[in-house]
């Protein structure tokens, strides 16, 4: 846009410079002239400054220090205090000081001169006659001849003070009428300045007018119009204007301009269309698109947005901004100020339209950044996840579905097994049954019955029967034989019920060993608080019979994805352990506590703590060991059954004791599964 620059010299600029400097060159002219003619007026306000103003200030001092003399004169005698007479005498000299600096002053002037010495040497009369007087009068002499002096010293006094005041006057009076003076001739000469400097400016401003009217106002004008023009869309009018200076250039820089932007609206438009088929685009995408500022105000939305929620732009501001859609604050929070720092945020949350409906989406927020990378706004990309949801939903229904049918398969294959691993236990059940059968039926109770019996029939001679009859006295020898054959089918009959025992025990100890072989392996989403749960109410039955006080300390944990059935036979073991230790322990209280930790590593425990028997150090390291036991009546089984659940489940099982009668915790830590 530089096309003249360089072509012109006598420019506007120089133009109006030019007139305003003719101006400043007369105006500057009249001020020498006036300085010429201010020469004078200085003169004669230096004499004043040196010599006036100081004599009319010494002759006031005089008078002031004189009147104080005597006023201390006359204390001193009234008083009596002689102390005041040093500082009246101190008084005239200070007096005697300012008349001899005023009579340096107007030595110029010698009458007045003449006039000030003589004050001076009758001033230092009366000072010298007045503090020998004074001082006797102070003392107390006050004869005829004393008040005679004190009298004519009071004409002096007052004769000396009216001849200063007369000589101050007369000073101070001539520098007023000096001062009123150079006043009035200055206040003249600033008069005629302003004149002189209004007559010029108008000159100057008139002239500065008639250039800019002629060379500035005209054309701007045809510029205006032209830029009207402009507005209005026509852009085939140009400026007919040819001068060489900024106008000329302004006009060819609009000439120009008016054929940019005669070019730009043809790109323009070529733009808009292009931004119409993009605007398009994203009102037909299925995902709604919404994007707002930095403070959360939100500008634009494409018309999924408005369908999925139910707002307006402009409604949606009117009801607190672009959050108001979410229904977890704090998330939201979290994810603005994710996507404020330069991060996209990422996931699946809530979010409520305007009827209140709660909407799950998958959401996009993305940085919107200018050209230096700063944050400007944000863009959200929301997917309407319903249908998926819905879909998932029956997913896990079917796959719960699948769960529990693959359970009815694996019970049945687990009874399969189970009847025949057990059919052999069940052998030896039907043998130790069959000699309990033979026991009960070569037993000789009904010989005892049938004695009681005869007893019975002769109750009312039953001492005479006993003693004379062949029979009666036969009985009680029959009896003592009797008893010790009884007791002895007594204890061989205890010991056929105790191998039932046993092996029923063994048939169960079987039968957790086959459930944990036909697992089905599938696992499913499970609350372990409820699991925990149910298996201490199925287990811990009787437990206040023993006085066994259970506790309880879960964490809150989501639900997890587990095989039901493993760990429930996990948790069933370890319950049945602590049991059995707190049973057979003398410790007080007896507590049995079961514990759910969530650990950082996305991994969970839990702990069965009992206060039981505790349990060896030498045995910590056998005691999940196949067939180990330290139970009597114990097949070594459960523990070794319960270790091998927890591995296959991805976890551990372990145990801590610090000895005997001090309790043991053993510890359950698996994977947190939460899909």
């Amino acid at each position: 846009m530089s096309f003249f620059k360089g072509k012109y010299f006598f420019g506007i600029s120089m133009k109006i410079r030019l007139s305003l400097s003719i101006m400043i060159i007369g105006y500057m002219t009249w001020m020498i002239i006036g300085h010429f003619r201010s020469n004078e007026t200085l003169s004669r306000l230096y004499a004043v400054e040196t010599r006036i103003f100081p004599a009319a200030m010494q002759s006031t001092l005089a008078l002031a220090k004189f009147n104080e003399q005597v006023k201390l004169y006359k204390d001193a005698v009234v008083f009596g205090k002689q102390e005041l007479l040093k500082d009246a005498q101190t008084r005239g000299n200070e007096s005697l000081e300012a008349m001899t600096a005023l009579r340096e002053t107007a030595k110029d002037d010698k009458p007045k001169a003449k006039e000030i010495q003589l004050l001076i040497e009758q001033s230092k009369r009366f000072t010298l006659n007045a503090h020998s007087l004074y001082a006797k009068m102070a003392a107390g002499s006050e004869d005829e001849t004393t008040l005679t002096e004190a009298a004519k010293m009071t004409h002096i006094s007052e004769n000396t003070r009216q001849r200063l005041i007369a000589l101050s006057n007369k000073f101070s009076n001539f520098l007023k009428d000096e001062l009123n003076e150079v006043g009035t001739e200055m206040q003249s000469q600033r008069n005629l300045n302003v004149l002189v400097f209004f007559l010029a400016a108008s000159l100057s401003s008139f002239m500065v007018l008639m250039i800019i009217y002629r060379l500035v106002t005209r054309p701007l004008k045809q510029a205006a119009a032209l830029a009207a023009a402009m507005a209005e869309g026509d852009l085939s009018r140009k400026l007919d204007i040819h001068q060489h200076d900024e106008i000329g250039e302004l006009a060819h820089a609009m000439n120009l301009m008016a054929f940019e932007i005669e070019e730009s609206y043809k790109l323009l438009e070529q733009k808009v269309a292009e931004l119409s088929r993009i605007n398009y685009a994203v009102n037909s995408a299925s995902d709604a698109i919404g994007m707002m500022n930095n403070e959360l105000v939100h500008f634009y939305q494409n018309k999924a947005f408005t369908e999925l929620f139910g707002y307006t732009v402009s409604q949606l501001n009117d009801a607190g901004g672009a959050h108001v859609i979410f229904t977890d604050q704090k998330k939201f929070e979290e994810m603005y100020r994710s996507a404020v720092n330069g991060v996209p945020w990422i996931g699946e949350v809530e979010a409520r339209s305007r009827s209140g409906e709660i909407i799950p989406i998958f959401l996009r927020i993305h940085p919107i950044k200018d050209n230096t990378g700063s944050v400007v706004g944000l863009m959200k990309i929301i997917t309407d996840i319903r249908e998926r949801k819905k879909a998932e939903a029956e997913l896990e229904k079917a796959n719960k579905k699948l769960v529990e049918t693959a359970r009815l398969v694996g019970n049945s294959e687990m009874a399969a097994t189970v009847l025949h691993n057990v059919g052999n236990v069940f052998n030896s059940v039907g043998v130790t049954v069959g000699l309990l059968a033979e026991k009960i039926n070569r037993s000789r109770i009904p010989n005892f019955v049938k004695t009681v019996e005869m007893m019975e029939q002769h109750k009312h001679d039953l001492t005479e029967f006993l003693s004379k009859d062949a029979r009666g006295r036969e009985i009680p020898g029959y009896l003592a034989a009797l008893a010790k054959h009884l007791a002895k089918e007594q204890e061989s009959m205890a010991g056929l019920f105790k191998d039932v025992s046993e092996h029923t025990k063994h048939i169960m100890e079987l039968i957790t060993i086959q459930l944990h072989n036909v697992s089905t392996g599938l696992t499913e989403m499970l609350s372990l608080g409820e699991i925990i749960e149910n298996a201490l109410q199925g287990n811990t039955a009787g437990a206040s019979r023993y006085g066994i006080e259970i506790k309880r300390n879960f964490d809150d944990i989501p639900p997890v994805r587990l095989d039901r059935h493993k760990f429930l036979q996990i948790i069933i073991n370890l319950l049945s352990n602590a049991r059995y230790a707190l049973k057979m322990s003398h410790n007080e209280p007896k507590i049995l506590e079961v514990r759910l930790k969530k650990k950082e590593d996305n991994r969970f425990l839990v702990e069965v703590a009992d206060n039981g028997v505790g349990i060896e150090k030498g045995n910590l390291d056998k005691i999940f060991g196949l067939g180990f036991t330290t139970r009597k009546d114990g097949y070594g089984l459960g523990l070794h059954s319960a270790a091998l659940c927890a591995k296959e489940m991805g976890g551990s099982l372990t145990v801590h004791s610090d000895g005997p009668g001090k309790g043991a915790v053993f510890t359950i830590e698996l994977p947190l599964l939460l899909k």
